[in-house]
């Protein structure tokens, strides 16, 4: 019988991503990838996020608990954890194995040795010398050279991306993934065909800023351009991006797909002050911001604009505070994720001396809690009596709910729907939990 292998994610939609090429990888070797028990499994891979203080304790937290949890597994450690916290995650005991983001692309070959050593390969393939990657064309380009599984989920994760050069003062993901890169176009195509016939009907594009994909003079748009001719009933989802010009572009291709490509972006903010985002090292103001928004309502009407905010960054006076909370309103955002500021140790915001008192954050936390939840209802309203496609989740037997196009909760009135299926959907109404009602 062969070795199992449970995968437990943390952190983000790239991380998804990361731990769809893993499953692949374990497949190749014979390992069967299995949904995560409280039996556990032969290998279990934790795929950590440190993106925050808090996220990296929270990585050590989950890795101590496994380890007590099932002392007989193999226990693989992986992602942003392995490379920018690699000095406190080694001081835990008994993890087996430790791969940065980088050295996943090598899990065969690091886990076949390991598996080997401790006599439980019966089941691996032969072992092959490694083969040597194809030089890349171009510079910044990366092939992951195995396909995504995603043997638990309805709707899947597309890697295009991997990496940031923007290196924001708050941000240690420059660090923890490196500068910017894209995902080789025909692997990328490759891997698209293989989810749709694994019976995938949305998939999101994901990176760490998938705007600055870039293989061969193939930008995001010729990217979308060439995925949308590919036959099938599917619909496209865009994952982290950028205000800018591929954006714009980005939103002319929306505005003419007919809902192929979701009726959605989340391009963060962080901050709704100037003086902020000049601290932040952000590479737009919020004129650009604004700009940007007014376009693309402008294109495309009904179109879900989400955004990250963080609160109480250094520096972050009442004043401030108050020109982000009126510039945050003024816009109208259909979805906020609200983050209290946590001093990362590596970078330069960490030194900016003291931000603002746990009270104060508490209170300009709760002020956008409540702002957020009024501008998500009212956005909610605007798409009742419009059209949207909606992947049902959970069915019984006169209806189905799950998420729509412009990523709102709904729940489609009819019998025999069946979960995964892309279901045009009128919208009807609102319950009074927020929920879209659809026939």
């Amino acid at each position: 019988m062969s070795l199992t292998a449970a995968i437990v994610t943390l952190g983000c939609r790239l991380n998804q991503a990361d731990s769809a090429l893993l499953t692949g990888r374990l497949r190749r070797m014979n390992i069967r990838p299995v949904a995560y028990t409280p039996a556990g499994a032969d290998i279990i891979l934790i795929n950590s996020c440190a993106v925050t203080a808090t996220a990296a304790r929270k990585s050590r937290q989950t890795v101590r608990q496994f380890r007590s949890r099932h002392p007989g597994a193999i226990l693989v450690l992986t992602g942003c954890a392995a490379d920018v916290d690699r000095t406190a995650v080694g001081e835990i005991a008994g993890i087996d194995l430790i791969l940065t983001n980088e050295e996943k692309k090598n899990l065969e070959e690091k886990l076949g040795a390991l598996l080997r050593l401790r006599g439980k390969d019966s089941e691996l393939p032969a072992e092959k010398s490694p083969e040597a990657p194809p030089p890349p064309k171009e510079k910044n380009l990366f092939a992951e050279r195995v396909f995504s599984e995603y043997p638990y989920k309805s709707r899947a994760n597309l890697k295009v991306q991997e990496g940031c050069n923007n290196f924001c003062s708050y941000c240690i993901v420059p660090y923890a993934r490196g500068r910017e890169r894209s995902r080789d176009f025909q692997e990328t195509m490759d891997d698209f065909k293989r989810l749709l016939d694994a019976g995938f009907r949305e998939i999101a594009l994901t990176g760490i800023n998938i705007c600055a994909y870039s293989c061969e003079g193939r930008r995001l748009p010729d990217l979308l351009e060439k995925l949308l001719t590919v036959p099938g009933d599917y619909r496209l989802r865009l994952g982290s991006t950028e205000p800018g010009e591929i954006l714009m572009r980005v939103i002319d291709l929306m505005a003419e797909a007919d809902g192929r490509i979701c009726e959605f972006l989340h391009p963060s903010l962080q901050h709704g002050s100037d003086t902020i985002l000049k601290a932040m090292n952000r590479h737009y103001l919020t004129g650009q911001y604004r700009e940007f928004v007014n376009y693309a309502r402008e294109k495309v009407p009904r179109i879900h604009i989400g955004t990250d905010l963080i609160i109480g960054f250094p520096g972050e006076t009442e004043e401030l505070f108050e020109e982000s909370f009126a510039f945050v309103r003024s816009i109208g955002f259909s979805n906020m994720h609200l983050f209290p500021f946590s001093p990362r140790k590596g970078t330069r915001a960490a030194e900016m001396g003291p931000g603002i008192s746990g009270d104060l954050v508490e209170k300009r936390l709760t002020r956008l809690h409540a702002l957020a939840e009024e501008m998500a209802e009212r956005y909610r309203k605007t798409l009742i009596g419009s059209m949207q496609t909606v992947i049902p989740e959970k069915c019984g037997d006169d209806s189905g709910t799950g998420w729509s196009g412009s990523y709102v909760r709904t729940r489609v009135q009819r019998r025999g729907l069946r979960p995964g299926e892309l279901v045009r959907t009128r919208i009807t109404g609102m319950d009074e939990s927020g929920l879209l009602l659809g026939e």
